[in-house]
C-alpha cells in the first residue's frame, strides 16, 4: 500500500504504526540493550501486526502497554517497514545513515525512498565525498510524506 493510504498519525504527517511503535519504545525501551538488533517472539510481533491492521483508519488508538516484550513492538516496526518501504535505514557518514539496507520488496509502489532517486542516491553513495549540498538537493525532491517520514524515523534513532 503506498504511504499516503497508510492510516496516519493524529497530525498526519507519518503512519500511525510507526508514531505509535516510536512512541512505545521512547517511552519504556529506549534503554534496552539491542532494541532493533535482538528479534521478539514471532508470535507476539505477528499479533500486533494484526492489532494495527485491523484498526485501520479509525480513531481507536493501539495499547501497546500490554505488550511486555519491546522487542516484539521493534519487531512490528521493523516488519512494517520491510513491507512499506524499499529502504530502512543504516549509517555511513550522514548520507548512508539514509541508504544502507535495501529490502527485498523493490516493487512496492512507493517506497520511502521514491524509485526516482533511487540511481542518484546510489551514484552519490558510491562518491569519496558526500556533497550535502547535492544530498540536499535529492532530499528536496522526496514527496513531503516521504520527507516527513524519513525525518520522524531519524530523529528517533538519533
Amino acid at each position: 500500500m503506498p504511504l499516503a493510504q497508510q492510516p496516519m498519525a493524529v497530525d498526519n504527517t507519518v503512519p500511525y504504526l510507526i508514531f505509535r511503535c516510536i512512541q512505545e519504545i521512547e517511552t519504556r525501551g529506549i534503554e534496552s540493550e539491542g532494541i532493533y538488533r535482538l528479534g521478539g517472539i514471532k508470535s507476539a510481533i505477528e499479533n500486533l501486526c494484526t492489532l494495527f491492521e485491523e484498526r485501520g483508519n479509525s480513531e481507536q488508538d493501539v495499547d501497546l502497554s500490554s505488550e511486555s516484550d519491546i522487542n516484539a513492538i521493534a519487531g512490528c516496526l521493523k516488519s512494517f517497514l520491510r513491507q512499506v518501504f524499499s529502504f530502512f535505514l543504516s549509517l555511513k557518514s550522514i548520507f548512508c545513515f539514509f541508504m544502507i539496507i535495501l529490502s527485498s520488496s523493490l516493487q512496492l509502489p512507493e517506497p520511502l525512498v521514491p524509485h526516482f532517486l533511487y540511481t542518484p542516491l546510489i551514484s552519490m553513495a558510491k562518491q569519496q565525498d558526500i556533497s550535502i549540498q547535492a544530498f540536499c538537493g535529492i532530499l528536496s525532491d522526496f514527496p513531503s510524506i516521504n520527507f516527513a517520514t524519513l525525518d520522524y524515523l531519524i530523529s528517533h534513532l538519533r
